[in-house]
């Protein structure tokens, strides 16, 4: 339905034969606010993780959206990088960028009552797929590191997601065919 992710994600991950816990790890409007770019969620990211699982426990994140490039530069950026992932799941995250200029102007022209803070506009001027922090994201060097510090790692989008489109799936150029291996995508039909 359409019950918020924190109603639902619990029933749908638990596993009865295994010891299992979730954790939804959300960003306080104080965090956004001094966030100008997934880079800088990574290192929020990294913490919270910490905090919930020992440094060596495997876990599997989920993002949706920034949260998946979030995901991605808390795996691949800096010396504390997070190196216990063990299956990586981005839905509908822009990971090859968004077109900043069409996205923005579109949403805001579709949803006139929509009320954007003025850090969300820093923070998506940050996914335009010009933008230096796609671009780290994106270099051969952090897509290498990402996969091989995952076992897994799963690209969702639907069909009908405007804001991304084809811009969910991590791009594959360069990649030795053993790294190429480890990513699963999951195209959902009508989706958005």
């Amino acid at each position: 339905g359409h019950a918020p992710v924190k109603e639902w994600i619990e029933k749908i991950v638990r596993n009865p034969d295994k010891i299992t816990y979730v954790s939804y790890l959300d960003f306080s409007p104080q965090e956004s606010s001094a966030s100008k770019s997934f880079l800088d969620f990574a290192e929020l990211l990294k913490a919270k993780v910490r905090a919930q699982a020992k440094e060596d426990e495997p876990v599997d994140l989920i993002g949706h959206s920034m949260g998946g490039l979030d995901i991605v530069a808390g795996i691949t950026q800096g010396d504390d990088a997070l190196t216990n992932v063990q299956n990586c799941v981005t839905v509908a995250s822009p990971l090859k960028g968004i077109a900043y200029d069409k996205f923005v102007k579109e949403v805001d022209r579709l949803l006139p009552g929509i009320h954007w803070e003025p850090y969300h506009y820093v923070q998506i001027r940050h996914m335009d797929h010009h933008a230096a922090a796609i671009a780290k994201m994106n270099a051969l060097e952090n897509r290498v590191k990402l996969l091989e510090r995952v076992k897994a790692f799963y690209q969702l989008e639907g069909t009908q997601d405007m804001t991304v489109m084809r811009n969910a799936r991590l791009r594959t150029d360069g990649l030795p065919d053993a790294l190429k291996q480890k990513i699963t995508q999951l195209i959902i039909e009508g989706a958005a």
